[in-house]
């Protein structure tokens, strides 16, 4: 999916954007998107547009229209559901078997020195430092992901002493992989999609993975 060019301003550029360049608040857009019923957006002269949070600070695009492309496919990409976890994961229910060989694939995969991923935390910056070079849509094809995704879920699940575990969905075809935290918590793992999808502006699996063990990290585990 193609990234509409932004970058995220606090409220005082918020403020001259909507004043230098005439904002117009746009009442129909959002409509057609679940943002409506949080953000406020602002059309700009210049053919840009303002996306204002609601604490007041925002996201400018370049592109009104490119914002609006964007947000429309990912609204279509959310209503996929089941499917869109299918397409991420082409081994299904045999992902947690095949986690091993996913990992050792992997630096082949993004072109990333073997030695380089060694199963710990500051490892990830490197997949970073190859999403930051390459963009994030071929990072995001079901071979690719399924092995970032393992790699990462393999960090995480040593660090806090978790284990895998596979999730049906209501179809009983879809399978969603996770890490289980020791408390038996899930780890929401999938957001690594997220964290591809907006890398750069919003998304970073380094920062992700260290969130994450801190928040599911067993006591006294180091």
């Amino acid at each position: 999916m193609k990234r509409a060019e932004s970058r995220l301003v606090d409220a005082k550029t918020v403020d001259l954007l909507l004043t230098e360049r005439n904002g117009r608040l746009d009442q129909t857009a959002l409509g057609k998107t679940t943002l409506s019923n949080t953000f406020r957006l602002y059309v700009l002269d210049d053919g840009g547009a303002v996306l204002v949070f609601p604490d007041k600070r925002g996201r400018h695009f370049v592109s009104y229209n490119d914002m609006l492309e964007e947000h429309l496919a990912m609204e279509a990409w959310s209503a996929t559901g089941n499917d869109m976890v299918t397409g991420l994961f082409p081994s299904g229910e045999d992902f947690i078997e095949r986690v091993p060989q996913l990992v050792t694939s992997l630096p082949r995969l993004i072109d990333v020195e073997a030695s380089t991923l060694d199963a710990t935390e500051s490892s990830i910056d490197a997949i970073d430092v190859a999403i930051d070079a390459a963009g994030s849509e071929p990072f995001l094809a079901g071979d690719v992901f399924q092995s970032l995704f393992a790699y990462v879920g393999e960090v995480i699940r040593r660090a806090i002493g978790g284990r895998w575990d596979l999730l049906s969905q209501d179809d009983g075809r879809t399978w969603e992989p996770d890490v289980i935290d020791a408390q038996g918590n899930r780890c929401n793992l999938l957001r690594v999609y997220k964290e591809i999808l907006e890398h750069g502006e919003e998304g970073n699996l380094r920062a992700f993975a260290h969130h994450t063990i801190r928040t599911h990290r067993r006591e006294g585990r180091v």
